[in-house]
């Protein structure tokens, strides 16, 4: 196709620290490390999940012709 995605998804409680980790900045491993890697490919992060049920990370990045 047009590229590749990769989810993570956890059936936990979901993520209490979204908000936090979404304002962060960093190079760490962390979801922003993860989000600036991914831009930097031309691709994007998305993050799914509230409170009591499942947390979905999707890494999509575009073919790399």
């Amino acid at each position: 196709g047009d590229g590749a995605r990769l989810d993570v998804v956890d059936f936990g409680s979901g993520m209490g620290i979204l908000r936090r980790a979404r304002s962060r900045t960093g190079s760490g491993l962390g979801l922003s490390g993860i989000r600036k890697r991914a831009e930097k490919l031309g691709g994007g992060v998305e993050i799914q999940s509230s409170p009591g049920t499942r947390t979905r990370v999707s890494v999509l990045l575009p073919r790399g012709d």
